[in-house]
């Protein structure tokens, strides 16, 4: 295919996989600027990419003692597609965009899992532009995702609770991937409608005029990366006004080994309100990978993660454990199947259940 578009083109038109599956693999990690900035691309071309999730998923919803089937289905998990454009050597512009893929193991009704995708054409999510100012230092502008912690997933499929539910807006920032040996640093100023993170119980309000500021090291020993972030507005309240949040993380592989493990912690900077919550909102996960398997090319995944907003009763924590493993058919395609299990602590214990067997694509 990248022949073909060579040809057809001059050479001005290539494919990036590795730089596409990035950018557009919804587990992925949540900032994507250095990876951008460093793409190896010619000046003046463009790379083209595009990412799909299809397969089959059978999930079931349980209400106190009433079990019900939500979803057995063939059909989308994700479909996105994205450009990259590179001007001269060192502005390079990205778009990317996604179908409104209609698939979430997790609803209580089969109507809101159909697997499928809405009819909808492809939406832009991001639009942003990179400038590698030198061999230090580069800028952003545009909406993108907005780089706070790290967000990757040991999962197959599905990314763990408490990841940035809408995760690009709209600012500008600066950012360095070698500012000291193993030390990375992102500083971003934003503007925002939306809520950042999952919690539904905090209200959309202004948002405006706000910054956030991510780092990671990792030069402490081989294999090890750890990190933090902080931001001054994850969500308004009527109550409480803006409320901040900082995290921290860390990616392990073990040395000489094909195990991989990997955390993420969050935290409120305060409570929602003070009458119907006593903690700050947080949410934590846990994963460990072991790849390529005796040899085999196969991989597997366990992950934890909570979501708990604070509240008094129950009701405002969440739980979730993945199992999951993958096999690469190519360097551009895998298989794989993946386990889910989701609880919510209400009065009367909700908990769902999801199998998904699933082949992801990418160019």
């Amino acid at each position: 295919l990248e022949s073909q578009i060579n040809s057809m083109s001059g050479g001005a038109v290539t494919l990036n996989s590795a730089l596409s599956y990035d950018l557009l693999n919804g587990a992925s990690s949540i900032d994507q600027s250095a990876n951008v900035k460093n793409a190896k691309m010619d000046a003046n071309t463009l790379s083209l990419g595009g990412y799909v999730a299809l397969g089959y998923q059978k999930a079931t919803y349980k209400s106190g003692s009433t079990d019900n089937v939500t979803s057995k289905d063939l059909g989308f998990d994700a479909a996105s597609m994205g450009m990259v454009g590179r001007i001269g050597n060192d502005v390079t512009l990205v778009i990317t965009s996604k179908a409104d893929v209609k698939s979430n193991p997790f609803s209580s009704t089969e109507a809101g899992n159909t697997r499928t995708i809405n009819g909808q054409s492809f939406k832009v999510d991001q639009a942003y532009g990179v400038w590698n100012m030198n061999d230090q230092f580069y800028a952003f502008a545009g909406k993108k995702d907005l780089a706070f912690g790290d967000y990757s997933s040991v999962n197959y499929l599905s990314s763990d609770l408490g990841r940035p539910s809408n995760p690009a807006v709209n600012g500008f920032g600066i950012g360095s991937d070698t500012l000291v040996d193993g030390l990375t640093m992102v500083a971003t100023v934003y503007n925002t409608q939306d809520k950042i993170t999952s919690s539904a119980t905090w209200a959309n309000q202004t948002g405006m005029q706000n910054w956030a500021f991510n780092t990671s090291y990792s030069g402490l020993t081989d294999g090890l990366t750890v990190g933090a972030g902080v931001m001054n507005h994850v969500a308004e309240t009527s109550t409480k006004g803006k409320i901040g949040g900082l995290t921290v993380n860390f990616n392990y592989a073990v040395p000489n080994t094909d195990f991989a493990f990997s955390g993420n912690y969050f935290q409120a900077g305060k409570k929602i309100d003070d009458t119907l919550f006593d903690k700050k909102a947080s949410a934590w996960n846990l994963g460990g990978a072991y790849s390529n398997i005796a040899d085999t090319g196969v991989n597997a995944a366990l992950s934890y993660s909570t979501d708990d907003n604070g509240a008094k009763d129950a009701g405002g924590k969440e739980t979730q454990w993945v199992l999951s493993s993958s096999y690469a058919l190519n360097a551009h395609a895998d298989v794989g199947v993946e386990l889910a299990q989701k609880k919510i602590n209400t009065s009367l214990e909700q908990k769902w259940n999801a199998f998904t067997f699933d082949l992801t694509a990418w160019f």
